[in-house]
């Protein structure tokens, strides 16, 4: 245990990461979920708006990690995981 850091307590998790390797992590995630719509030629503006939507709940579910606030963790992971499908179904039924 390094000095100044208290133990974890019951329910709290620690992480190795940084905030910074999650968020290139996640922009990386968002890169590879926006391409096939920046390839298929929508409109940019639509792009951009996935894009601030994935980026926005991205943060937020960073900052709950570091918070080691579980649920809320646990909600942003549901947030961006549908806002994932609905975008991955929208866009299937485009390239259909």
């Amino acid at each position: 245990m390094m000095p100044g850091l208290r133990e974890p307590t019951e329910g709290e998790f620690r992480t190795p990461y940084t905030f910074g390797s999650l968020l290139l992590l996640s922009i990386f995630i968002l890169f590879l979920l926006l391409q096939p719509l920046w390839k298929e030629g929508y409109p940019q503006l639509e792009v951009v708006q996935y894009a601030s939507f994935f980026v926005g709940v991205l943060l937020q579910l960073i900052g709950q990690w570091k918070k080691e606030n579980k649920r809320n963790f646990i909600l942003g992971l549901l947030v961006f995981t549908g806002g994932a499908v609905l975008l991955f179904v929208n866009y299937s039924n485009v390239l259909s």
